[in-house]
């Protein structure tokens, strides 16, 4: 599976004078092209929606990149796992009922826009507290 996954990469990047899927990445980002370049990853051996949207968005992260996001855009960006979704779950975000993932991603992105937070960023750190400290983190309930 890895070697398929790796010979399907390159062949997307081939046209790419710099051979880099980063870099590519970069300039599908840069012009608007999003969804295209997420057709693009899913559409490699091995990668579904979660990877795809795992890497566009440390790709945007890594690069500073949230600015040049379209706001219609930001689903691509925003891998839902299981810690990403308790995470919002424990926040209020989103509540029992909400086992889409589409559904999950439209209302993180809507709560993160409307609260004026990155849904980028909140996507990174609700994984983050929710693979390495969820039980620390929300041990007691909020005040």
């Amino acid at each position: 599976m890895d070697r398929r996954m790796v010979c399907e990469t390159i062949q997307l990047v081939k046209g790419d004078a710099n051979k880099n899927i980063v870099s590519y990445s970069i300039n599908k980002i840069k012009k608007g092209e999003v969804g295209e370049i997420y057709e693009e990853l899913c559409n490699i051996y091995g990668i579904a929606d979660k990877i795809a949207c795992f890497f566009l968005r440390d790709v945007s992260i890594t690069f500073n990149l949230d600015k040049m996001i379209d706001e219609e855009d930001y689903k691509y960006f925003q891998p839902i796992d299981t810690w990403v979704n308790q995470t919002s779950s424990k926040l209020g975000i989103i509540g029992p009922e909400y086992n889409n993932v589409q559904e999950i991603k439209s209302k993180i992105i809507n709560s993160c826009l409307n609260n004026k937070v990155s849904p980028l960023l909140f996507n990174a750190g609700a994984w983050y507290v929710g693979k390495h400290a969820f039980d620390i983190f929300f041990e007691e309930p909020f005040r």
